[in-house]
């Protein structure tokens, strides 16, 4: 066992070793990985050729990522996808928020700005003031 932890230490040594001056693993590689992933899953179960090229073309193209020198624009183009997806990303954190705290929160939207706000649950009628533009509502909880 002590010979496997050596090893496996080693590995870890070479493997940080390679990584150094390389771009590394950012949230472009990651999605086109994990589509890329998706592609070739979807394809052996749905036995479409053209899906096994996207899906290797997707994990070339995160390999190819996550190994390039040029640090400075694979910066740039992972900036221009944060930007890109920033609002759907934020749809689905607000999703995953309101599933977490279902139990102890509950989540109006704010009629005159749509602004969504968070409200304890089980205190009856309460009047709620929107952060945003400062409008009171009254809502059961």
């Amino acid at each position: 066992m002590n010979r496997f932890k050596q090893y496996l230490n080693r590995l870890q040594m070479r493997s940080s070793t390679a990584m150094i001056g390389r771009n590394g693993q950012d949230q472009l590689a990651r999605t086109s990985y994990l589509a890329g992933v998706i592609c070739l899953i979807l394809s052996l179960l749905t036995r479409v050729s053209f899906l096994s090229t996207i899906s290797l073309l997707l994990l070339g193209y995160a390999l190819f990522r996550m190994y390039s020198r040029n640090i400075a624009k694979r910066r740039l183009e992972n900036e221009k996808y944060l930007k890109l997806t920033y609002k759907p990303r934020r749809f689905f954190r607000g999703l995953v928020m309101e599933w977490k705290d279902r139990k102890s929160y509950k989540y109006y939207s704010c009629p005159k700005c749509r602004q969504r706000v968070r409200v304890p649950k089980g205190r009856g009628n309460i009047e709620i003031l929107c952060p945003k533009c400062g409008n009171k509502y009254i809502r059961k909880t």
